[in-house]
């Protein structure tokens, strides 16, 4: 099947991203994620999925998967259908892909399904985010939410990715670039947003403190989970 085309090229997402202002998403939990997937990623006779991977580049030995042909991907299909054989991966990495999928339950039961018994995932969601195609945005979860998705999981941990700062810096941003409507002046209103990016952006190094709250879930900016395929499982 002909695959969709990206609505953005490649030269023009490196030239984005040199213009644009910091991200209001900052996770401190970042380090900690990483190391959870180095032990896999840095093991050649490990099978990793990264899904979503875009431009991100995990590690030599791991398969790169996205719907669209970015430069550096290694298989180019849906998260839905992988056509990869069962119980033969051993760890998938979905960074930010939940919230662009319109099934997710159908996305879950895929990675399910080609991980080993004993397989783990890694899942990262948005939780206080404002809306962001990429081409496209469905839905955004809570922590309990995520935990009831991913069900068929034993969790290993669950916890907020990005804290109530970050939360603040993404919402008072694109509360400053609304005034400019993008409806009526698309091209003003991604100005207005850079602009916006780049006098809130500080707000999100809060988190080096607020993230420790067991309540940061409750107003995080994102939230992650990690849960392995229980044994015994086909």
């Amino acid at each position: 099947m002909k695959q969709a085309e990206y609505p953005l090229s490649a030269s023009w997402h490196k030239i984005r991203r040199i213009l644009r202002s910091p991200r209001p998403f900052w996770s401190p939990h970042r380090t900690h994620i990483e190391s959870f997937l180095r032990p896999y990623v840095d093991d050649p006779d490990n099978v990793v999925l990264h899904l979503g991977a875009k431009e991100a580049f995990l590690g030599p030995s791991v398969i790169h998967i996205d719907l669209y042909p970015f430069p550096g991907i290694d298989l180019v299909t849906d998260a839905a259908a992988l056509g990869i054989a069962s119980a033969s991966v051993d760890c998938v990495y979905l960074p930010a892909l939940l919230e662009h999928v319109p099934y997710p339950a159908a996305v879950v039961d895929e990675v399910f399904r080609v991980l080993r018994p004993g397989g783990i995932a890694v899942v990262e969601v948005p939780f206080m985010q404002g809306y962001h195609a990429d081409p496209d945005d469905y839905q955004r979860y809570t922590l309990s939410g995520l935990r009831t998705l991913l069900s068929k999981f034993r969790e290993v941990e669950a916890s907020a990715l990005a804290g109530p700062s970050s939360s603040l810096a993404w919402v008072l941003r694109d509360w400053l670039a609304a005034w400019v409507p993008r409806h009526k002046l698309p091209r003003a209103h991604r100005v207005a947003k850079q602009l916006a990016g780049w006098s809130t952006f500080w707000l999100r190094y809060a988190d080096a403190f607020m993230i420790r709250s067991p309540t940061a879930h409750e107003l995080a900016s994102g939230i992650y989970f990690i849960g392995e395929k229980p044994l015994g499982e086909a």
